[in-house]
């Protein structure tokens, strides 16, 4: 009997369900594969990853559910070893963009390669702050303090959409400008206006105003304390009623008090 091999037969086959996992920077990636051994005898694989500069193989583990790490994997005879693990750590400096993950196993001279792809995203990030980093103004009753606020895009991804809002004390006058960004690209900022008046008639303390910054994906708050103080005006006219009183006393006391 003669037998012609028209098509020789692998013996290890390496696939996976998905080459493209989707993460963002900082983030660890999980890529999933299975090792199938269709031999008649047990193999013990060799596991090895080539990634991206700067990128960091974390390990391998026998499946997501096991925490135990392995550099190496025995695959029996005629079976399947599905669902095995290569864990990868994504610098936080990386830019948006696919990346490849090269996953390969090997035992004796037969060596298997699988090309994943890194998709990484973009982070949102917002940052709110003043001008010189102040959190503290002081505002006359009546007048307008205009504070100059920074939108800063700390992200890897543009900040689409950008709406800031002020909450101040009832009967306040707080204008925001311009209330609505269409865009802050990532690693820039925006310089925004608040005009803030407190009512002539408003006692003087300390008072409390809240500054949003909010978009689809990232929001941040910051809380400012106004001093009021009375208009300079109101002081005057305040001494003078002092002084008139002590000069009244002084009358009084000379034509009734004693001799």
């Amino acid at each position: 009997i003669t037998v012609y091999i028209l098509k020789p037969t692998e013996i290890v086959e390496l696939r996976a369900t998905s080459l493209s996992v989707t993460g963002s920077p900082g983030s660890t990636f999980t890529f999933r594969f299975s090792i199938e051994n269709k031999g008649y005898e047990d193999l013990t694989f060799a596991l090895s990853a080539t990634l991206p500069e700067g990128w960091h193989l974390l390990g391998f583990r026998p499946s997501l559910y096991e925490r135990r790490a392995i550099s190496e994997i025995t695959v029996k005879a005629q079976s399947v070893a599905s669902g095995v693990v290569a864990e990868v750590w994504c610098p936080m400096e990386v830019s948006p963009g696919e990346y490849p993950v090269t996953v390969t196993i090997a035992s004796g001279t037969t060596e298997k390669s699988l090309e994943f792809t890194a998709v990484v995203t973009g982070t949102h990030q917002v940052s709110l702050r003043t001008k010189e980093d102040l959190l503290s103004y002081t505002i006359n009753a009546g007048e307008t303090k205009e504070i100059i606020l920074f939108v800063e895009n700390k992200g890897t991804a543009d900040l689409i959409d950008v709406r800031v809002s002020c909450d101040a004390p009832y009967g306040w006058k707080a204008v925001v400008s311009p209330e609505r960004i269409d865009m802050v690209p990532a690693g820039e900022s925006k310089a925004v206006s608040l005009a803030i008046t407190p009512p002539s008639g408003t006692i003087a303390g300390d008072y409390s105003v809240e500054v949003h910054v909010i978009t689809h994906e990232a929001s941040d708050d910051i809380e400012l304390r106004i001093t009021v103080t009375k208009p300079t005006f109101w002081g005057i006219i305040g001494l003078v009623i002092i002084l008139v009183s002590v000069f009244g006393l002084i009358l009084v006391f000379r034509k009734y008090g004693r001799p």
